[in-house]
C-alpha cells in the first residue's frame, strides 16, 4: 500500500530565526507541529508556496470586546478629550456586552486577524460578570466566549483572564462599570484552575496570569497571582499594562513614591515570561532594568497612536537588547503590517532619521522588525509559536509573488513592500498548525 503524502510546504525562500533560506521543504505532523526543516532540498510530493514564507504573526495584546466600540469615539465633545474620557465611552458601551454578544464580537475579530496574518493572540480579558457586577450562572461564561471564539477562527490563544481590584493608585474604590472586571482572589484563582483543566490537551490553547496594572492590582494581589502560578502553571505568561501614560507615571509616583516600572521591579522578580504592555513612558533607567530582565515590552502602535499615548523609545531600549512583540490592543486596526509599519514610521518621524537603529544589514528594516516581533512575540504567548522550527507550530504566513506589488521583487523586498506599503491582498495563504485557513 502507498504511503500517504507528506504533511508539508515546499518553499522558494523562508524567513528563518536567522535570516532566509531557500529552496526549503518544511514538514509537520498530524498535530500541526513541525516535524522536520530540510534546506535546500526538494520535495516533490510537497504543495509548492507561490512565493516567500514567513512565520505567522503573534498579536500579544488584545481586547477582543473594544473591536465594537471603533468608530464610535471620534465625535470629541471637548477640547480636553483623551485616553481618559474615550476609556469613560468604552464603559458605556460595556452595557451591550453579554457571553453570546462577546463570542460573536471575538469570532469575527479573530478571523479578520486571521486573514491579516495574525496566527496567534494573547486576549487580555477582562470582563467576567454581568452588569451589575455579578458572576454568571456559569462563572466562566465569558472566558468560554473567548476560547469558543478562537476555536471558529482557528486562531492560537494564549487566553489572560485579567485581575481587577481597585479604581486606581492608592487602592481606591472602583467605579460602577469597573464592576464587571472585578473578581475576588479566590473566584479568579478558580477560574484560572479551571480554564488550566479544560485547555490542558489542547496545544492551540495557553493560560496566562494578567493583573490589570499597578492602578487595579497592588504589590500583595500581585503576589498572590505569582504564588498560584508557581504551584499550577510555573511557566505561565504574565502580562500587565504599565506606563501607558505620563497622568498614570504622575499619580504613580506621587502615591507609591516611584515611577511605575521602577516600583514593579523593586516588588517582583521580572523575568522573560512576563509582557510589560505600552510601557511608554519608560525612563531610561527603567528601559534598562527591562532589558536586562528578559521580559518583553508589547507596543500597540495604532492604538496608542489613536488614544494619543505618547512613543516609545525604541532604538534606545533595542540598543540594550530588549525584547519587542506588537500587539492590536483595542483593535482599531487588526493588520501586524500596519502596526509595524506605524512602529518603525513614528521612530523616524521622532529621530529625524531613517536608519533608526543605524545598523547595517542585508535585510530589510521592515524584515527586521518582523523579527523581532516575533521573538517577542513567541515569548509571551507560552506556546511554541512565532519561528519556523522545528517542535514549533506550523504557522506561516505564504506571500503571493505575483501579486502586483510583489512580482520580480527578492523575498526581502516582497516582505518590506508587504510591510511598508501592501496589505493581506500580498498573502497567497494563511496557514495554522498545517491548516489552510
Amino acid at each position: 500500500m502507498r504511503e500517504s503524502a507528506p504533511r508539508g510546504l515546499q518553499t522558494p525562500d523562508v524567513l528563518l530565526p536567522d535570516g532566509w533560506a531557500p529552496n526549503v521543504a518544511i514538514y509537520w505532523d498530524e498535530s500541526g507541529l513541525i516535524s522536520e526543516i530540510r534546506l535546500s532540498h526538494t520535495d516533490p510530493e510537497l504543495p509548492l508556496a507561490q512565493g516567500p514564507v514567513v512565520p505567522g504573526m503573534v498579536n500579544a495584546h488584545s481586547h477582543a470586546f473594544q473591536r465594537s466600540i471603533v468608530g464610535r469615539t471620534h465625535s470629541f465633545t471637548s477640547p480636553t478629550d483623551d485616553f481618559w474620557s474615550w476609556r469613560e465611552v468604552m464603559y458605556d458601551h460595556l452595557s451591550t456586552i453579554d457571553p453570546d454578544r462577546l463570542e460573536q464580537i471575538a469570532s469575527e475579530l479573530y478571523l479578520d486577524m486571521t486573514r491579516s496574518g495574525y496566527t496567534s493572540v494573547c486576549e487580555f480579558h477582562y470582563v467576567h460578570c454581568d452588569p451589575d457586577g455579578n458572576l454568571y450562572s456559569d462563572p466562566d461564561a465569558m472566558s468560554v466566549a473567548i476560547l469558543n471564539a478562537a476555536e471558529k477562527a482557528g486562531i492560537g490563544l494564549t487566553l489572560l483572564p485579567v485581575f481587577y481590584e481597585f479604581g486606581g493608585f492608592g487602592e481606591k474604590d472602583l467605579e460602577n462599570h469597573q464592576n464587571r472586571f472585578v473578581l475576588s482572589l479566590g473566584d479568579y484563582c478558580d477560574l484560572i484552575t479551571r480554564l488550566l483543566d479544560r485547555t490542558r490537551d489542547n496545544p492551540g490553547i495557553e493560560i496566562g496570569y494578567a493583573p490589570h496594572s499597578l492602578r487595579a492590582v497592588n504589590a500583595r494581589g500581585i503576589h498572590q497571582l505569582l504564588d498560584h502560578r508557581s504551584q499550577h502553571a510555573p511557566s505561565a505568561p504574565f502580562h500587565i499594562h504599565v506606563a501607558e501614560q505620563i497622568r498614570e507615571v504622575e499619580e504613580c509616583t506621587a502615591v507609591l513614591g516611584k515611577r511605575p516600572i521602577e516600583y514593579l521591579f523593586d516588588k517582583v522578580a521580572i523575568d522573560e515570561h512576563w509582557c510589560l504592555v505600552h510601557a511608554t513612558h519608560a525612563s531610561s533607567e527603567e528601559l534598562a532594568l527591562i532589558a536586562a530582565s528578559g521580559a518583553t515590552v508589547c507596543l500597540c502602535p495604532t492604538t496608542e497612536a489613536d488614544l494619543g499615548d505618547g512613543v516609545f523609545s525604541l532604538s534606545s531600549y533595542l540598543e540594550l537588547g530588549g525584547t519587542i512583540a506588537i500587539g492590536s490592543d483595542s483593535n482599531i486596526c487588526v493588520s501586524p503590517f500596519e502596526e509595524i509599519r506605524l512602529l518603525d514610521y513614528v521612530q523616524r518621524l521622532r529621530l529625524q532619521k531613517r536608519n533608526v537603529e543605524g545598523i547595517t544589514s542585508s535585510i530589510g528594516a521592515g524584515t527586521r522588525r518582523y523579527l523581532q516581533s516575533l521573538f517577542g512575540g513567541s515569548q509571551v504567548t507560552g506556546r511554541p509559536v512565532g519561528h519556523i522550527k522545528e517542535g514549533f507550530s506550523a504557522d506561516l504566513l505564504e506571500l503571493d509573488a505575483h501579486h502586483s506589488q510583489l512580482s520580480g521583487k527578492s523575498s526581502d523586498e516582497q516582505l518590506n513592500t508587504l510591510i511598508y506599503s501592501g496589505d493581506s491582498s500580498a498573502l497567497a495563504a494563511v496557514i495554522i498548525r498545517g491548516e489552510t485557513k
